[in-house]
C-alpha cells in the first residue's frame, strides 16, 4: 500500500493551508460556543469536499482500513532537515496512499464534529494534535519554506484583526474545487 499519488504543488499548499486552518479552529473552540465554531465552517469549504476530491484523486472511496498515526510513515526531525535541504531542485509533491486514507480519516472526524451539537472538548482537542502531528510529519518537508509561510497566513478561527490572512478560497485557484 506504498503507492505514490503524485499532486500538484497548488493541491500540496492548498492541503497544507486546510490542515492548518483545522487545526487552528479546533484549539481555538475552547474559547467560543460550539455554534459559533460551526457557524465558520458554514462559509467556508466543507471537509466532506476536500474528501471527495481526495478519494477521487486515490481512485476509490476512502472505505479502505486506515493506518493508525504510528503505522503511517515517520520523519525524524533530522531526516526531515536532511530531505528539505537535499530534495529541494526535485519533485516531492506526491502523498503516499496511506497517507491519503489517514487524512480522509481525520476529514472525517472533523466533519462528524461540524455535524454535532455538542462534542467533548478533549476530543477535538486531541483531533486538533493530530491534525498538527500530520502537517508536520507529512506536508511540512514536502513544501518550501516560502509556500509554508504563505499557507501558515490562512483566515482561522478567532484570527486576530491586525493579522493579515489569505482567504483560503484563494488557495483553490487552478483547483477543480
Amino acid at each position: 500500500m506504498n503507492k505514490k499519488i503524485q499532486i500538484s504543488r497548488r493541491l500540496l499548499i492548498f492541503l497544507y493551508a486546510y490542515s492548518h486552518q483545522a487545526a487552528l479552529l479546533l484549539h481555538r473552540s475552547n474559547n467560543a460556543t460550539w455554534k459559533e465554531v460551526r457557524g465558520f465552517y458554514n462559509s467556508r469549504i466543507k471537509p466532506e469536499k476536500v474528501r471527495g476530491y481526495l478519494s477521487a484523486l486515490l481512485g476509490r472511496p476512502d472505505t479502505l482500513p486506515v493506518p493508525s498515526l504510528q503505522d503511517t510513515l515517520f520523519f525524524s526531525i533530522s531526516k526531515r532537515l536532511v530531505y528539505s535541504v537535499l530534495y529541494t531542485p526535485f519533485n516531492r509533491q506526491y502523498l503516499l496512499e496511506e497517507e491519503v486514507c489517514y487524512y480522509l480519516q481525520l476529514l472525517k472526524e472533523l466533519q462528524t464534529f461540524l455535524a454535532a451539537e455538542e462534542v467533548d472538548p478533549y476530543k477535538v482537542g486531541d483531533l486538533g494534535l493530530r491534525f498538527n502531528l500530520y502537517i508536520h510529519r507529512h506536508f511540512q518537508w514536502r513544501l518550501r519554506i516560502k509556500d509554508q509561510i504563505v499557507a501558515m497566513k490562512v483566515d482561522h478561527f478567532f484570527a486576530n484583526e491586525r493579522l493579515i490572512t489569505t482567504p483560503l478560497e484563494q488557495f483553490t485557484t487552478g483547483l477543480n474545487f
